[in-house]
Formats: C-alpha cells, structure tokens, sequence
C-alpha cells in the first residue's frame, strides 16, 4: 500500500532553510516520510527531511508598505461606507496623488487617532508587519 503526497495549504505550511545552502522550502508528506519540497517555481523537487539540515524560518516575507496601505485603505473604504460616508467611500488608490499615498502608508486616514477609522487602520497594519 502506498501513502499518498501531502502538500499543506499556504496558510499551513512551516518554512525551513537548509543550514548550508540557504534553500528555502516546507514540509510535505512523499511516499509517508517528511520531505523539504523547494519553494521555487516548477517542478515538484523535495528533499527527505533531516533535521540536522534544517532549521524553521523565523521571519516570513516581509510584504511591501505600500500593499499593506493598499488593503488598510480598500477596508476604509468599506468603513466609510458603513459610515455613511460616501464621497470618501468612492475614492480610489488611484484616485490619491502620490504624495497622499505616501501619507497614507505612514499615517492612514486624516482622521483623529482614536477614531474607528484610525484604529482599523492600525490593526490591519500592526497584522501585516512582519517582526514589526
């Protein structure tokens, strides 16, 4: 009886780095053992699992500030709706000149601090940060 391949879902993998090469991969389950499959595009190479070899990412990909911006200002628009406040509901990334989208990565909404706005704000950028 064979065991079935068995790869986790992205948001369940466990990252490791080869200790002599840097080579990033996950574990998989082949043919019933932990094996290391390569996170690189194309073919399906893995390697058995050896401790010894492998050590777990600590850091994930830290994600750009300005995506991060991106997704805290699609949810204000959301809010904004919900808000009732439907000129600024409207706008668009695109819609913001680059110096407000600079201002918008660094401070969000021209809101005051406690407000819901601001705190949605915060929350969604304090989730995406990677180790602060």
């Amino acid at each position: 009886m064979t065991q079935a391949n068995q790869d986790p879902t992205p948001d369940r993998r466990t990252y490791y780095r080869n200790v002599a090469t840097g080579d990033r991969g996950y574990m998989v389950r082949r043919h019933g053992a932990d094996h290391i499959k390569f996170d690189r595009p194309g073919v399906d190479q893995t390697r058995l699992f050896k401790s010894d070899e492998w050590v777990i990412e600590q850091q994930t990909r830290q994600l750009p500030a300005h995506e991060i911006a991106q997704v805290a200002f699609a949810a204000d628009r959301r809010l904004c709706k919900l808000l009732g406040k439907l000129s600024e509901s409207r706008l668009t990334w695109l819609d913001l000149d680059n110096d407000e989208r600079v201002r918008w990565v660094k401070e969000g909404p021209k809101v005051p601090v406690t407000s819901m706005r601001a705190k949605v704000w915060r929350s969604i950028v304090n989730a995406m940060v990677v180790d602060g």
